[in-house]
């Protein structure tokens, strides 16, 4: 017969990990957030030594139907688009498009020049170029030997 000690962390340690593969499993992950499932656009946000540069996958809207704003860090992306009128004579077997309405915030991870952004609307993606202020803007410090 032997004895071992016993190790609470041990214990929590598999817990751990059997957490891990179920939120890992295949059949739960339909469940977790995904924008393109929600309707909402999905993004890229790319940071640059002088500026910001996102892109949002929102096919189907038109410029006009799309609204940015920026307030201090948060980004805002508001679109609407018409419902289209489902006809009684179609049958459809699968309809994900999404119609309607959209609106997603994100917090930006430095200040911008929103005086000085632009956005540009090209194949159904966004790209905004916001450039960063003087206080976010990458600094290099130029590093000297003494010998």
């Amino acid at each position: 017969m032997s004895i071992t000690r016993w190790n609470p962390l041990q214990d929590i340690m598999t817990l751990q990990n059997s957490m891990d593969r179920f939120f890992n499993d295949p059949l739960f992950q339909p469940l977790t957030f995904n924008g393109a499932k929600a309707g909402l656009p999905t993004l890229d946000i790319m940071e640059r030594e002088d500026e910001l540069v996102v892109q949002a996958a929102i096919p189907g809207y038109t410029p006009e139907q799309v609204d940015v704003t920026v307030q201090g860090d948060v980004l805002t992306l508001r679109g609407t688009m018409e419902e289209e009128q489902e006809r009684k004579e179609d049958t459809y077997h699968l309809r994900e498009r999404h119609t309607g309405s959209f609106r997603r915030s994100i917090r930006l991870p430095a200040s911008v020049n929103t005086e000085q952004a632009t956005a540009e609307y090209d194949n159904g993606v966004l790209t905004l170029r916001l450039p960063k202020t003087g206080e976010s803007a990458v600094k290099r410090i130029q590093v000297r030997s003494e010998s």
